[in-house]
């Protein structure tokens, strides 16, 4: 059985990485091709592996194994009320890019839930790692790996934006795990960091208010940490399942 989960892992884990990989690779061999095609599959990346393994692995249901079924609590609203503090004191820092349209927000939520489906909805359930920061942190630093090369070849970022992205992978982590564990369900945590991932891509130009969204973020881990003390069984319950 040990060695039937391992290869889930790892089958997840090529797939993931390989697909999305192999995107930054066609790219760079033709970058007389539209990049945003080679992205959109790139990001996709962990959604179609999360099926693909899912699918041959187990017949359970694949929406309610990847947290999909779960009908809203009132617990979704610190998906809303999280994001709208730290929108607050962007908006009172820079009052006059209030209302100002960006249009690759909407490319960040449809990236952020393939994003959650693969790596927190179907990977850290199969990782079955008991220690909820141990397993939060793995899948933080998993995703900052898998993204700085689509960072560095479809944005062209510098070191400096994506050092504040891996921080941003790992200070994300936690909470996200334990909103999940929360609500059993993807939606809010896809709501939170698809809103916080668009803050920061706003931030990039006001480098010290770089520094409070982190500040920020260090404080939800602080709230987590003391959450999580509370009612560790919300995490146990919802990833330490074992299969069946």
């Amino acid at each position: 059985m040990r060695s039937f989960e391992q290869r889930i892992k790892r089958s997840f884990l090529f797939i993931a990485f390989g697909l999305s990989w192999s995107m930054v690779a066609l790219l760079l061999a033709r970058p007389d091709l539209p990049p945003q095609y080679f992205l959109f599959f790139a990001c996709l990346a962990p959604a179609v592996s999360a099926v693909i393994v899912h699918e041959s692995t187990t017949n359970h249901s694949l929406a309610h194994s990847l947290f999909l079924t779960a009908k809203p609590t009132p617990a979704w609203v610190l998906s809303l009320f999280i994001p709208f503090v730290f929108f607050g004191l962007y908006i009172i820092s820079f009052p006059n890019e209030f209302g100002v349209f960006h249009q690759w927000w909407f490319y960040l939520f449809f990236i952020t839930a393939f994003l959650e489906i693969g790596w927190r909805g179907f990977f850290q359930k199969e990782l079955e790692v008991p220690s909820f920061w141990l397993s939060s942190i793995t899948i933080g630093v998993l995703m900052a790996c898998w993204a700085t090369p689509i960072l560095v070849v479809f944005f062209g970022l510098s070191d400096f934006h994506l050092l504040a992205f891996a921080f941003f992978f790992l200070l994300i982590a936690a909470p996200s795990t334990f909103l999940i564990s929360l609500t059993k369900s993807l939606f809010p945590s896809t709501i939170l960091n698809g809103f916080l991932l668009y803050l920061l891509t706003l931030l990039f130009t006001h480098s010290d208010m770089l520094v409070v969204f982190f500040a920020l973020l260090l404080m939800l881990n602080g709230i987590t940490m003391l959450a999580h003390a509370v009612f560790p069984h919300y995490f146990t319950h919802a990833f330490i399942a074992k299969r069946k």
